[in-house]
């Protein structure tokens, strides 16, 4: 039987395509490239480092609560040095020691409030509402442990209407000048008997009252407002 052209065409390319698929060179697949695995950012905690920051050559300490953190979260001062922390966030924070020594209470965005430390030691605080915000503070002394302004300049840190910090009562020499700094948690009056000296106490501000101690005696010291005696000025005749 004789075929014709057409027929022997097709024919033609179904052997060809027939041959190409039974020879084609076999390739080998290739490696899919690794997928690079995710690292996972390091956070730190809300404090950011346990570096100690040396302030001892200041007497007056600024501290900023921003962003939850303690802005100086661990720091070396000398005894009598204030410590006053602002808050710059929108949200309530305070600095809370872990002992109980001192609290700002709550401080809304721009508020502020202090403390000064009358005793060495070390002192962890946090904020009560965020207690993952931390802070430490190591408070050195001199050789004695004691404040070096002066030795008729007397600290008091005052809670709850109760000395906490500092001596409930005051020894001195007639004739000497005293200055007496006060800290208290609420608004008050400290007064002297006798001598007619007071002082107007604003919240965790510290207030100072200086006078010449010319009566001799016992003269008890107290908040005026409650009518709280919290301790007693000696004063030793010349």
């Amino acid at each position: 039987m004789k075929l014709n052209t057409p027929v022997l065409i097709i024919i033609g390319v179904i052997v060809l395509g027939g041959l190409f698929f039974v020879f084609k060179p076999k390739t080998q697949p290739q490696n899919s490239p690794s997928t690079p695995q995710s690292q996972t950012p390091t956070t730190q905690d809300s404090n950011g480092t346990d570096e100690i920051l040396d302030l001892t050559n200041q007497k007056e300490v600024q501290m900023d609560i921003q962003d939850y953190a303690f802005q100086k979260p661990n720091i070396r001062i000398k005894v009598g040095t204030k410590v006053t922390w602002t808050n710059r966030d929108s949200v309530r924070h305070t600095a809370t020691a872990d002992d109980g020594s001192f609290d700002t209470g709550l401080l809304a965005q721009g508020e502020s409030g202090s403390y000064v430390f009358t005793t060495p030691g070390t002192f962890g605080y946090y904020c009560i509402p965020h207690p993952n915000m931390r802070g430490t503070i190591i408070v050195e002394g001199d050789n004695q442990g004691s404040i070096t302004e002066s030795k008729n300049t007397f600290n008091l840190v005052i809670k709850e209407k109760k000395v906490i910090s500092g001596p409930t009562t005051i020894k001195i020499n007639q004739g000497d000048e005293v200055t007496i700094k006060i800290t208290s948690d609420e608004a008050e009056e400290f007064h002297v008997h006798a001598y007619d000296n007071s002082v107007e106490l604003e919240p965790n501000k510290q207030a100072t009252l200086t006078f010449t101690a010319n009566l001799s005696g016992r003269f008890p010291f107290e908040l005026e407002n409650s009518k709280t005696e919290i301790g007693a000025l000696e004063v030793q005749p010349k």
